[in-house]
């Protein structure tokens, strides 16, 4: 692997790649790929980091010391770190198939579905995703003395969303406000209306 992001305590980092995919790697993490990621869509982690996998003619496979995962586009949360023995994966969006090397298994996991694999007592649990997330809480949405149509437009990004403001007064009005990545869009929504009143 040519790249390689890696963050230490109370660090967390956004890579956007040549595909427009974007990653977001949590403290204490390693993220590594190739110089030609945009045909060879392969990545290392070790640690967490939370992925928004734009759609591609070529596959995107994401490895650590415990699982495969391979997906064409999707939106999903990973946690491996090497001290730990447990490997959690969330997938938000899309379709994604898991090779736990371990257990030398094969898992389909669906969008709003968490997968926990314990690699000592070799059990995986699957749970349903609380409905309308998208993504962790350590993703911080942070906005200081922002025009608010920028808000919008970071909002829209973040959730894939088309987002078109009902009072163009606002526009460069700034805003100062912290949203935490697992709020759902309707939560977002309730707090801009209570903003922008």
């Amino acid at each position: 692997m040519d790249v390689s992001v890696k963050t230490t305590d109370d660090v967390r980092k956004e890579v956007l790649l040549g595909d427009n995919s974007k990653r977001w790697v949590n403290a204490n993490s390693t993220l590594q790929y190739g110089n030609d990621y945009k045909t060879d869509r392969k990545i290392g982690l070790s640690g967490e980091a939370y992925f928004k996998i734009k759609e591609s003619n070529h596959p995107f496979t994401l490895t650590t010391e415990t699982v495969n995962v391979l997906l064409n586009s999707g939106v999903f949360l990973i946690e491996d770190f090497e001290d730990k023995n447990t490997l959690k994966v969330t997938l938000y969006d899309g379709i994604a198939k898991l090779l736990i090397k371990g257990a030398k298994q094969e898992v389909l996991l669906n969008a709003g579905t968490t997968l926990v694999f314990d690699e000592k007592k070799q059990t995986l649990e699957m749970s349903n995703v609380k409905a309308g997330t998208y993504g962790p809480n350590w993703i911080i949405n942070k906005f200081e003395y922002t025009p608010f149509i920028n808000v919008l437009y970071s909002l829209s990004d973040y959730y894939d969303i088309s987002v078109t403001n009902q009072k163009p007064e606002l526009n460069n009005e700034p805003y100062t406000l912290i949203i935490e990545g697992d709020k759902t869009l309707g939560e977002v929504m309730m707090i801009l209306q209570a903003i922008s009143k």
